[in-house]
């Protein structure tokens, strides 16, 4: 599957949001045979399961296989406040099966799970670790969920096992240039094993 056109979804892990300067497309631009790019920089997986039309024209697109990063945002809206209810998590989660559902329905997802972006500095946050491991655990019980309905696969790729310390500044939560290539290359590494 290693010529399989890419269909891009989610928020600015897959948008590519370089750090610092605001500019998104770092992803794709190392990505091979990407033919559709719907990922935007700053959504939570509640406003993809609102927005029909993006939704279902990542359902629509002739790509074989969807790309994306959903619930960061979402984490980040619910601990703005200094404290995750447990409303905010069941919303959140609900959004990402729906979407992972729909998407699904249609063709396989390689959704990525989030790296720590603290990881070389680990004074600046000392829980980031704890946190993003959390809600990685809750996507994937999401995605397991989602692989039990007979749907195409939700497979997982843990950037947390691609990134290291070198790719982030540590001032942001976005990899460097050489971190997406290193994203890149897992993503196209996943779908050639397929």
């Amino acid at each position: 599957m290693k010529d399989a056109n890419i269909v891009l979804f989610g928020d600015s892990y897959t948008a590519g949001r370089l750090p610092g300067i605001q500019t998104d497309g770092a992803l794709k631009k190392h990505l091979k045979r990407v033919i559709e790019d719907y990922a935007k920089s700053g959504s939570t997986a509640a406003q993809w399961a609102c927005d029909q039309p993006r939704l279902k024209a990542v359902r629509a697109s002739p790509a074989y296989i969807a790309v994306g990063s959903l619930g960061g945002n979402d984490a980040f809206a619910a601990l703005s406040d200094g404290v995750v209810t447990w409303g905010e998590k069941t919303s959140s989660m609900i959004s990402l099966a729906l979407v992972l559902s729909r998407i699904a329905e249609k063709k396989p997802v390689l959704l990525m799970l989030y790296p720590n972006p603290y990881m070389g500095v680990p004074d600046k946050l000392p829980d980031a670790a704890d946190k993003v491991r959390g809600l990685n655990e809750l996507i994937s019980s999401i995605a397991d969920v989602i692989n039990l309905s007979g749907h195409n696969p939700v497979m997982l790729l843990d950037l947390g096992t691609v990134l290291r310390p070198e790719h982030f500044d540590g001032s942001d939560i976005h990899p460097n240039e050489a971190g997406y290539q290193a994203m890149a290359a897992a993503v196209m590494d996943v779908i050639a094993r397929m």
